[in-house]
């Protein structure tokens, strides 16, 4: 399979000519057991991996981009294994999100903090890292009751 992305374009201003667009092909990445090669995906996100790390980790890199300001994710997945299987005794039976960093960045004269935003507000169409309220109420008491199901353990209740 190949990907087919418009570079380019262009447009023509006369009834007898047409447009032409300028099409690149690259093919469609394909993953195997130990082939999990660097993948790159572009537009104003891009993705890049899942890659192995030497721990035995996968880590993937996601990376979004508004304004002069980006933000900058990594996700890394750790193999598991059901209760009573010995780790590495075969192919792991899923991946664990256990770590999650996320980086924010803007191509400013300064470093993007709380203070530096209050003294110079970025200009339109640039993202405000840094808002007086925050998005989630952290200092609120957190409370409530969830039911799961699972294959191993059977139902369970959790209250917090």
């Amino acid at each position: 399979q190949m990907h087919r992305i418009v570079a380019g374009k262009v447009q023509s201003d006369c009834e007898t000519c047409f447009d032409s667009d300028d099409v690149k092909s690259m093919p469609v990445a394909q993953y195997s057991p130990g082939n999990l090669g660097r993948n790159r995906l572009a537009s104003v996100g891009m993705v890049i991996g899942p890659s192995i790390l030497r721990s035995g980790a996968m880590s993937t890199e996601l990376i979004l981009r508004h304004g002069d300001g980006r933000v900058r994710v990594v996700f890394q997945h750790a193999p598991v294994w059901e209760a009573g299987v010995e780790p590495g005794s075969c192919p792991p039976q899923g991946l664990k999100l256990f770590r999650t960093t996320v980086s924010r960045e803007a191509m400013r004269s300064g470093l993007p903090t709380a203070s530096s935003e209050e003294a110079n507000p970025p200009g339109p169409g640039n993202p405000k890292f840094f808002r007086g309220v925050p998005p989630f109420h952290w200092h609120k008491r957190w409370a409530g009751t969830s039911w799961t199901w699972g294959p191993s353990t059977g139902d369970r209740g959790w209250r917090i």
